[in-house]
């Protein structure tokens, strides 16, 4: 039997809930707080993100708990009553039946949210090829309701149950649910942060759930025994208190809300993956609640960029010459490798000997860039010089000119080594690749370890010698220092396993060049590089694909090209460089698909304006321009900027302190922006036309 729902008792719980609710709010906003407090550099912006945690963590916990309770309460009291009703007409194992479904109004609530998290579970490109994934889609999303409405009564029932509990009892259901927390808590801060967010949205969820089973077992541990005994003489609270505690949590909510932009340091803390309900919170905040700070756009200034983007573009075209004709290309990619891995940009455990080697007789680029931290849009992008993340994103084609295809009209035979996996993010979208293979004559797809990926590549070679030696371009992609990180000669933990691989290629690829030059002479342009870095916890992360940090969209970029000197250039560049690059050197037209910068004159040491360098990874962008880097999600006015060169390891936010940098660098981003957006019109109306 329930207890009685009189509204001073209705008022009384929803009161209860609220306070229970806002103190686990609170414990969220601690949490969130222990995550980030020592990533921030300045102790004000540490007392501002606590100040702004707390007051919306707090409200939001509050309005949860009492949006639950009433869903709680109705589904209650309709159950009693669908059950009383039922049963005097003599149906008793219907009204049974009726009785346990109090939880109803809580799922239907959640299920909206539930479906989603279900759903998105199975919409990656790999899970959604595999037999059976809309069935298992749809058996996810059952289990998730299933799982709540068992969760639902099970809460109903220990509510019930805990006026009664002994304090120890209590203090022990409070200190599991506190446990929850953290564990939930942990897992959203690692499990892959800035990915999978239905995930990381359920696991925030949850964490505030067990925050609030430990607050209202601590609550009944603090309250006297004799209470405990009477749990339905609890008293009613004054329709004003109530109305007070409301408008306090909701002015609190608001003034926080409204002031979170005020510091563009904290603003973007708050959105941080470590800070695992803030980051779920927030998105929706800023869509409730628009940021009013941000100045609007200035479309000169935009407008001005892209003319700059033109100019600069109309000059590489004219500029440069055809240093090598007809040279053999050996192109050398590693997934995942950071450009700090390596001796020559300044690591000092000896890791790459052979790359480091290579380096000392090239031009190196000490600041070169992804298009997106991830395999197939990075490589894709490089093989067709163009922005691929965003252009697809903007519903424009896929270019169907590439390196390879370039090369091949100009007579050379192209051969490449790579394994399908490249293709595991966005594959349909690139799908014409993925089929083409950027149109090389030979593929080989074989899954090698480094060793006998050199031996295939040599092997290789040794064919083009037999035919010869007409011109080639060979591309190599080395896969073993992508994770799962095998190698344990440095140690065991995920730091050394990753340096252990990167030993591992380099020894392999020290075969390659020296196998190459014996083979195919001096006339051989060597590029070493790779498609994205991969974090290392640098920003409370792994691998790659979620933020565009240097560790993650940085990448070494080394040219060697036979008569042209060693040096270092410092400026920023970009991987869709290389493609009108390579062309340019060996006398071959760059398709005019080619969005990239022809960066010859720099290779022989010419003054050469580069303009900035652009990534995007989901709804982030990047701007840099050494050595300012702007990290943008454009669609909340969230923005960081890092001096690359007095902190490097991008910790202190400069976006307060330098306002017209951010501007600039904004103006730049979307100038960037409207010429795809332009293009994938243009190319749109094309396809239309013919």
């Amino acid at each position: 039997m329930s207890p009685p729902c009189s509204a001073a008792r209705t008022r009384a719980v929803l009161a209860r809930a609220a306070l229970t609710g806002a103190l686990a709010g609170l414990a969220t906003a601690f949490g969130d707080y222990g995550a980030l407090w020592l990533w921030l550099a300045r102790w004000g912006d540490r007392a501002r993100l606590l100040a702004q945690l707390v007051a919306l963590e707090v409200p939001a916990g509050a309005l949860l708990a009492v949006a639950l309770a009433a869903l709680a309460l109705a589904g209650r009291r309709g159950s009693d009553l669908a059950a009383s009703a039922i049963r005097r007409r003599g149906h008793p194992r219907l009204a049974a039946w009726a009785a346990r479904c109090a939880p109803l109004p809580v799922v239907a609530a959640l299920a909206p949210a539930l479906s989603w998290v279900g759903l998105s579970v199975f919409s990656s490109a790999r899970v959604s090829r595999a037999p059976g994934a809309s069935w298992l889609a749809v058996l996810a999303v059952l289990a998730l309701l299933a799982l709540t409405w068992a969760s639902v009564g099970f809460a109903w029932r220990w509510t019930a149950r805990l006026p009664h509990a002994t304090r120890g009892r209590a203090l022990a259901w409070s200190a599991v649910g506190f446990a929850a927390y953290g564990v939930a808590s942990k897992l959203d801060q690692h499990a892959y942060p800035n990915l999978y967010e239905p995930l990381h949205a359920a696991l925030s969820f949850a964490g505030w759930v067990f925050a609030w089973l430990g607050v209202a077992a601590a609550w009944r541990a603090a309250r006297p025994r004799a209470v405990s005994r009477t749990p339905r003489s609890t008293p009613g609270v004054h329709p004003f208190a109530a109305r007070a505690l409301a408008l306090a949590l909701a002015g609190t909510f608001v003034a926080g809300a409204m002031t979170r932009h005020d510091n563009l340091t904290v603003y973007a803390a708050l959105f941080d993956a470590r800070a695992a309900t803030s980051h779920s919170l927030m998105p929706l905040v800023s869509r409730l609640l628009p940021a009013t700070r941000a100045a609007p756009v200035d479309s000169a200034a935009v407008a001005a960029a892209r003319r700059e983007r033109e100019r600069r573009r109309d000059a590489a075209r004219l500029a440069g010459t055809v240093l090598r004709p007809d040279a053999h290309i050996l192109l050398i990619t590693i997934d995942a490798l950071r450009a700090d891995r390596l001796g020559a940009y300044g690591n000092e455990r000896h890791l790459t000997p052979a790359l480091d080697e290579l380096a000392a007789h090239a031009v190196l680029f000490e600041h070169a860039y992804c298009a997106a931290p991830h395999s197939s849009y990075s490589l894709s992008s490089l093989m067709t010089s163009t922005y691929l993340h965003e252009l697809v994103e903007l519903g424009g084609p896929t270019p169907d000119a590439t390196l390879a295809t370039a090369l091949r009209a100009g007579g050379y035979r192209t051969t490449a080594f790579f394994i399908r996996g490249i293709f595991h993010t966005d594959g349909p979208r690139l799908a014409q690749y993925a089929r083409d293979a950027f149109g090389f004559e030979r593929v080989d797809h074989g899954v090698y370890r480094a060793e006998e990926l050199t031996d295939a590549a040599l092997a290789s070679l040794d064919q083009i010698v037999r035919l010869g030696s007409p011109p080639s371009l060979t591309w190599v992609h080395y896969f073993d220092v992508h994770a799962p990180y095998r190698d344990t000669s440095l140690g065991t933990s995920d730091a050394y396993r990753y340096d252990g691989d990167v030993r591992v290629v380099d020894h392999a690829i020290a075969r390659l060049l020296a196998g190459a030059r014996a083979r195919l002479g001096s006339d051989v342009i060597v590029v070493v590089t790779s498609d994205h870095g991969e974090e290392l916890r640098d920003h409370g992360g792994v691998g790659h694909g979620s933020s565009l940090y240097d560790e993650q969209a940085r990448v070494p970029l080394i040219i060697a090209v036979p008569g042209v000197p060693a040096r270092r250039v410092r400026d920023q560049v970009e991987l869709i460089d290389l493609a009108p690059t390579l062309l340019g050197l060996v006398g071959v037209e760059a398709p005019v698909s080619m969005r990239g910068v022809d960066l010859r004159p720099t290779l022989l040491g010419e003054a050469q304006d580069l303009g900035p360098a652009f990534a995007a990874v989901r709804d982030e962008k990047m701007v840099v321009r050494w050595p300012y880097k702007l990290i943008a999600d454009l669609r909340f006015d969230r923005f960081e900027l890092y001096d690359l060169e007095r902190d490097p390891r991008e910790r202190d936010n400069r976006a307060d302190a330098q306002p017209d940098r951010v501007r600039a660098l904004r103006a730049a981003a979307y100038a960037w922006l409207d010429a795809l957006r332009d293009e994938a019109r243009d190319a749109a109306a094309r396809s239309a036309a013919a």
